[in-house]
């Protein structure tokens, strides 16, 4: 439910940007409001009391705001609500397979520190939920355009000074992953 209610005060005017187009541009705060209201009039009575409760909780966990608007009370994201709501849009990212393989290796290395462990391993799980090769703990291979998903995972993460992409077309033991990948 909280998943669902954040993705949905984000949905339309974006994740970074809600709170400025929100105060900037009242006209657009007031239809997600307007989209709410009819969403939440669609619930049955059961569910309508579940999304106050939830409403309620994320106020408490400061997730969002009510912010008033031209007189009109307008609920927004707060920063720590967009972030969690860009964490939800990466349980939704995966790498996409290429029709024709361009050649092109993709190799994602990382030094992330000790002190960061969790982080790490998270990132290292990712980088296997993705169907990246581990060559390495820390160096991980795929044959898909990746730059994009690596840079946002990276940033979602904090880790973006710790992680590097390579693009190789030649390296040892690539028959190896030609043969994993079905190349």
């Amino acid at each position: 439910m909280v998943k669902e209610i954040l993705k949905g005060v984000a949905v339309t005017a974006g994740v970074t940007a809600f709170v400025v187009f929100a105060l900037a541009a009242p006209n657009m705060a007031a239809t997600v409001s307007k989209a709410f209201v009819n969403w939440y009039r669609a619930q049955n009575k059961s569910r309508r009391q579940q999304i106050r409760k939830t409403f309620k909780q994320l106020r408490r966990q400061r997730l969002i705001e009510e912010r008033e608007i031209n007189g009109k009370t307008t609920i927004v994201l707060s920063e720590a609500g967009q972030r969690r709501v860009l964490e939800y849009k990466l349980d939704d990212i995966k790498i996409q397979p290429m029709e024709k393989w361009d050649g092109v290796w993709h190799i994602v290395i990382f030094d992330v520190p000790e002190k960061m462990k969790k982080t790490r391993e998270a990132l290292r799980s990712k980088l296997k939920l993705w169907g990246c090769y581990p060559l390495q703990k820390s160096i991980f291979v795929t044959p898909y355009k990746c730059r994009d998903e690596i840079d946002f995972v990276s940033e979602i993460f904090r880790v973006s000074p710790y992680v590097r992409l390579i693009e190789a077309k030649i390296f040892d033991g690539v028959e190896d992953l030609k043969e994993h990948f079905g190349l």
